[in-house]
């Protein structure tokens, strides 16, 4: 069970960017970011017109823009593989007001900050996520609590001390808020809030070695996502969640190949199918049939041919982190099928890649610090400059006042 555990926990932690197609959209959304108006009206234009057009356009002519239009363009935004999660905060918190009515509290705030603050959590600091927890506890404990938006904003704002406490590794508090939140989600009835209490759950159920827990929570929170016109962020991530399971317990090829398929078949999540297949493949030595069917998919004949190509595609468009994972299924998958030598050649560039990827932010982390120090004592020597010309100022004062005293007593 502790395998099991370590399995999840690293699909828990790794990332999943990879390079994205500049597209007339992502344009606009850039410039809004960096609040390029002309910019962004330029890029705008080439966009077909849709609801989210509409919602941009105000938000770019500041034509009153509604929390409902920033929402989409920031959900939308944040949404994506790749972006600046330091320049999307930054811009909630220079734009995005809090809202004057004090009568009726406004969902869709609350959804932004919810949103900024999952990924200042995830992508930048704990510590930054939680000044942000702070003031959106504050805008919610301006209204009475009871009405069904209150305790709908309230299952959101819990977001974050939930994985705190999955950091902390404390199951019992943390698994409690989820069950309260999934029942309060299915009072509600609230799609959307009930995944979420189900994705959180799965932490827990991590923690707890509960495997067959794991998979019925996530294959419940699935049901409900086929059941909604439009997929929720937690659709891609309950898949991958279900195959590491599935692939780990055995006895689900057919679920497996269909939700690989799935994955494979949508060119924005094809990349995170390469390592899934591979791990998928580690598990197949004496099932050619199966094997074959991805070989086919993948339009190779064998073990190693898939390795080459999957490496070849994954080099173009996986990030490092993405990359290493591939790398090392590609290992495991290589020596479970008796092919050792390309299995240790395998581990042997995933080691590699690891060691570039923590020297470059190694790399990175003393130049910010270099950064940082040349600010501070630039700082220092300026707030001092600033002191000594107060300090000459009073003097020239008081010399002034002193001889005015004495030419007037004269």
């Amino acid at each position: 069970m502790k395998l099991f555990f370590n399995l999840f926990f690293i699909l828990f932690l790794f990332g999943s960017g990879f390079a994205q197609k500049i597209t007339p959209e992502i344009q606009v959304e850039n410039a809004i970011l960096l609040k390029k108006q002309d910019s962004a009206m330029y890029y705008l234009h080439q966009l077909p017109d849709t609801e989210y057009k509409k919602s941009l356009q105000k938000i770019i002519k500041n034509n009153n823009p509604s929390y409902k239009d920033y929402y989409k363009f920031t959900s939308k935004v944040c949404n994506r593989r790749e972006f600046n999660y330091v320049e999307m905060s930054n811009y909630i918190n220079s734009t995005i007001r809090t809202p004057l009515n004090k009568v009726k509290i406004d969902l869709d705030y609350v959804r932004i900050k919810w949103t900024q603050i999952g990924k200042l959590r995830d992508e930048i600091t704990i510590a930054e996520a939680s000044k942000e927890q702070e003031k959106l506890d504050q805008y919610i404990e301006l209204f009475p609590s009871g009405t069904i938006d209150i305790q709908k904003a309230k299952i959101l704002s819990s977001t974050h001390q939930i994985v705190l406490y999955v950091i902390e590794k404390n199951v019992k508090d943390g698994k409690k808020i989820c069950l309260d939140n999934l029942k309060k989600s299915r009072e509600l009835n609230d799609p959307f809030l009930e995944i979420l209490s189900l994705y959180s759950l799965c932490d827990f159920l991590i923690f707890e070695g509960d495997l067959d827990g794991y998979i019925k929570t996530s294959e419940e929170s699935l049901a409900i996502e086929k059941k909604q016109g439009e997929r929720s962020s937690y659709y891609v991530g309950t898949i991958i969640h279900l195959l590491d399971a599935y692939i780990y317990k055995g006895g689900k090829d057919q679920q497996i190949l269909s939700l690989l398929a799935e994955l494979y078949s949508d060119k924005n999540t094809r990349d995170l199918s390469y390592s899934l297949y591979a791990k998928f493949l580690g598990t197949l030595k004496n099932k050619p049939l199966i094997q074959k069917i991805i070989f086919n998919q993948f339009k190779v004949s064998n073990m190693l041919e898939f390795g080459k190509k999957t490496t070849i595609i994954g080099k173009k468009s996986l990030n490092p982190s993405d990359l290493y994972h591939l790398q090392r299924e590609l290992a495991d998958a290589h020596i479970a099928n008796g092919f050792y030598k390309e299995g240790v050649t395998y581990m042997k560039q995933a080691n590699m890649l690891t060691q570039k990827i923590y020297a470059k932010d190694l790399s990175n982390s003393l130049a910010n610090y270099k950064t940082t120090q040349a600010v501070s004592k630039k700082e220092l020597e300026i707030k001092s400059e600033k002191q000594k010309t107060s300090f000459y100022t009073i003097i020239a004062i008081l010399v002034g006042a002193l001889l005015l005293v004495s030419f007037t007593t004269k």
